[in-house]
Order: C-alpha cells, then sequence, then structure tokens
C-alpha cells in the first residue's frame, strides 16, 4: 500500500500548509542546487550556487533562469524559497509530498505543476516501476524545478541548452516549461518499451514451457501497470489547464507544443490500458493452459480406472470366501483369468479409441 499512498503520520492534525517530508529519501539528503541563466547569445550553468545567487538572477529579469533544486529533506530551504518568490505554503507542501497527484494550478505571476518521473528497474527477476516526483515552478523568465532524488533526470534539456539546438534558447521561459515537461512524458515511452519487452518474454516462456513461469509473475506485471496508470491519467487533465488557462506568461503561438504532449499523453493512457489488456488475457491463457493440462491428465487416469474396474470386479469375485467355487480348483483357473483381463482391458481400450476418447 506504500507505493500507492505513502504513510501520513508525520503530517497527522498539523495545519494546512504544514512543511512536512513525505517521501522515500530519508532526512539525511541534502538538496543540490543548480542554476543555468541563457539568452540566445549566451548560456551559463553552475552546479552549486547559492540560494542567494538564485534569487539575484531570477530577479534580474535580463535573461532566462532555471533553478534545479535535487532533494527535498531540508525544509528550511523550501520555506526560504517560498518566501523569495512569493510561492503559497500549501503548494510547498505538495512540493515536499512526493505522493501527490499530478496536476497543474495557477496564480496570477506563475504556473505550478506536478508531473511524475518513471522508470524501471528489475529485482528477483520481476520489473517494477519506480516513481519520482518532479515539481515545477513558471514565471515571467524563470523555472523553478523540484526533483526528491539525486537523479538528473534532466540532462537531455540541459545539453540542448548548451549547444543552443533548434531554438531553445530563443524562446522564453514557458518553451523551457513545456521541455522539462515534454522529457518527463517521453520517459513514459521508454518505460512502456521496457515494460513491453518484459510481457513479450512472459509470454514466450508461457508459450514455449508453462511449468518454467511462476503465474505471480503475471500478476506482478499487472499491478505495475496500473501503477503506471495511476501517475500517468492525471497529466492529460493537468495539461488541458496549462491549454485553456491563458495565462499571461504562456505564449498562445507555443500552446501547439503542450498540445502536442497532451496527446502524447493520450497515446500513453491507451498503450498502458491495452497492455493491461493484454496482461490480464495472458494470465487466463496461463489458467486455461494449466486447467487444460490438468483435465488431460484427469481424462488418462479415468480411462485407467475406467479399464481396471471390470478386472477389479473379477478380482473381487474370486476373493470371496465361498467354499464351493469350482474354478478354484481347475488346472487352467489363473491362465483363464489372465486371458479374461486382457479381453476385457483390450476390448474397452478399442471402445474408447471408436470413439475417439483415446
Amino acid at each position: 500500500m506504500a507505493r500507492f499512498l505513502k504513510t501520513r503520520t508525520k503530517v497527522l492534525g498539523l495545519h494546512p500548509g504544514s512543511l512536512v517530508y513525505i517521501g522515500d529519501s530519508g532526512d539525511k539528503e541534502k538538496i543540490n542546487i543548480n542554476l543555468i541563466n541563457y539568452t540566445k547569445e549566451s548560456f551559463f550553468e553552475s552546479h552549486s550556487a547559492t540560494f542567494e545567487k538564485c534569487v539575484e538572477s531570477v530577479k534580474d529579469g535580463s535573461h532566462i533562469t532555471w533553478v534545479e533544486f535535487r532533494g527535498l529533506s531540508d525544509k528550511k530551504v523550501i520555506e526560504e524559497i517560498g518566501n523569495q518568490f512569493g510561492i503559497h505554503r500549501l503548494w510547498l507542501e505538495d512540493v515536499l509530498n512526493t505522493d501527490h497527484r499530478p496536476k497543474v494550478e495557477e496564480m496570477d505571476n506563475m504556473l505550478f505543476s506536478i508531473i511524475k518521473y518513471v522508470s524501471t528497474e528489475k529485482k528477483t527477476g520481476k520489473m517494477y516501476i519506480r516513481v519520482s516526483q518532479t515539481s515545477i515552478f513558471f514565471g515571467q523568465n524563470f523555472v523553478l524545478s523540484f526533483h526528491d532524488r539525486e537523479d538528473d533526470i534532466f540532462e537531455p534539456v540541459k545539453e540542448r541548452l548548451r549547444k543552443s539546438i533548434w531554438k531553445i534558447r530563443a524562446l522564453k521561459a514557458d518553451y523551457l516549461f513545456y521541455s522539462l515537461i515534454d522529457l518527463l512524458i517521453d520517459q513514459y515511452y521508454i518505460v512502456l518499451e521496457t515494460m513491453g519487452d518484459y510481457f513479450e518474454e512472459l509470454e514466450e516462456r508461457v508459450t514455449a514451457n508453462i511449468n518454467k513461469l511462476n503465474p505471480v509473475d503475471i500478476l506482478s506485471l499487472k499491478g505495475e501497470f496500473l501503477y503506471l496508470r495511476k501517475t500517468a491519467f492525471p497529466v492529460k487533465e493537468a495539461l488541458n489547464k496549462i491549454i485553456i488557462s491563458n495565462h499571461p506568461w504562456v505564449e498562445p503561438k507555443n500552446l501547439r507544443y503542450f498540445k502536442d504532449i497532451q496527446d502524447h499523453t493520450v497515446q500513453i493512457i491507451e498503450v498502458i490500458d491495452y497492455y493491461n489488456e493484454l496482461t490480464t488475457s495472458l494470465m487466463d491463457f496461463y489458467q486455461n493452459t494449466i486447467n487444460r493440462k490438468m483435465n488431460e491428465i484427469m481424462k488418462v487416469l479415468t480411462i485407467f480406472a475406467a479399464i481396471f474396474i471390470p478386472m477389479t470386479f473379477i478380482v473381487g469375485i474370486y476373493g470371496m470366501n465361498f467354499k464351493f467355487m469350482p474354478e478354484l480348483n481347475w488346472k487352467y483357473g489363473y491362465l483363464a483369468i489372465w486371458v479374461l483381463f486382457l479381453i476385457v482391458g483390450g476390448g474397452m481400450i478399442f471402445l474408447f479409441k471408436k470413439k475417439k476418447w483415446l
């Protein structure tokens, strides 16, 4: 249950807006701050920027500023970020709550989004979905991103900024905001490809040798697809809020990009649902195959039992302790019984084959 809803014991009874970290990284992880400033002609990057330098850069306004915070356990830094940038404490609470539902909310001076970053990991031969939360604040000339792990998930976007690929540095902060969300959505495709390969592996094991497959592997995979759907489904609604918001910092000409990633989200959800149905079908196929093999075994056992029933009846008759049974003193009695057994057994086998039961 902890994967779907993390424990809330630390926030029980606290007032709204209480800054309490709810996540898996623990309280020892420090916040790493990366600062990027750029214009169409210039680019600056610092991997060890001070918080004061970041605030100064955002307030400068002569360039686009992206401040990346990795790790969320230092609540004092999070609170100071809210004070400096005018971020409501309820939003800061959502940043620290790492299993929050994906969403987009807007204020007059900024947009706030929560999108999940997904990846895969294989443990004990099973494939699992790994989910971490990314929160992004977008203002007129700045973007603030928060990730609850140390992973540098936005490196591809940074590389595009360094090399000024296409027009990322020529456009405003809304395009950077889009680029970060786009990368998070593209990661779902990578995960689906990996999960699809694992599904095909299970499918081959079912068709090749069903005895080598543990049905728990199929149930586990189905649970992972449901978990993936839980993180992807709200994103469609969240992106729609950006499209219809008419926010002053989102240029109308760039709305097409947000519509594009919304289309990608719809496709991702459809693929997840498709794999979910395939997993259910695979489980049904596994169960039907097991049942069919069991029926075949029971059929063979039943035929053998049917063949030996009349023989058992004959043996039962001659096992009775009557004094006068003429065959007991007959010289060829034992041989006759065996001949009778062969005739009865052979006749029944002939009958079963004629009826195509064998």
